[in-house]
C-alpha cells in the first residue's frame, strides 16, 4: 500500500474516496506528529477507522489522528485501542469543514515500545 493514498471515483455529484495510511511504533518523531495526508478545500470528511495490525506496546500507548494543534479531532487518544485488534468507526471529524487545504497528522506517544502498527482509513467525499 503507498502511504497516504487518496483514491477519487467519480460518483454523480462529485467525488468520493479515501485517505489511508499506516503508523509504526518506530517512525521518527511520531511524538510530535507527523504528516501523513492533507484534506483539500470542500473534502467532506466520514467516519475514520484505525485498524490494529500489530498490537502496540509500552507503558499507556497512545494514537491520535487530526488537522488540530493536539492532532486528535477525527480520531482521539479514547476512539483507538492501541493494544487490541478492534476496528470502531468514529464520527468525530464528519463536523469538520476545510476551506483551505489543511494537514492531517498522526502523532504516537508510545513510552519503551517496541511494538505496534496500525492503518487508518478516513473516507472522504467533495
Amino acid at each position: 500500500m503507498r502511504p497516504n493514498t487518496i483514491i477519487p471515483a467519480p460518483d454523480a455529484k462529485g467525488y468520493v474516496g479515501v485517505i489511508k495510511f499506516r503508523l509504526r511504533f518506530d517512525e521518527p518523531n511520531a511524538a510530535l506528529g507527523i504528516w501523513k495526508s492533507t484534506v483539500q478545500p470542500g473534502m467532506q470528511l466520514m467516519p475514520a477507522t484505525a485498524r490494529v495490525i500489530t498490537p502496540f506496546n509500552g507503558t499507556t500507548p497512545s494514537v491520535t489522528v487530526g488537522t488540530n494543534g493536539s492532532q486528535d479531532n477525527i480520531l482521539g487518544a479514547a476512539d483507538i485501542t492501541e493494544a487490541g485488534a478492534t476496528v470502531v468507526p468514529v464520527d468525530t471529524g464528519v463536523a469538520l469543514a476545510f476551506t483551505v487545504a489543511t494537514p492531517i497528522y498522526a502523532r504516537a506517544v508510545l513510552t519503551g515500545a517496541t511494538a505496534g502498527e496500525l492503518e487508518v482509513t478516513i473516507p472522504f467525499t467533495t
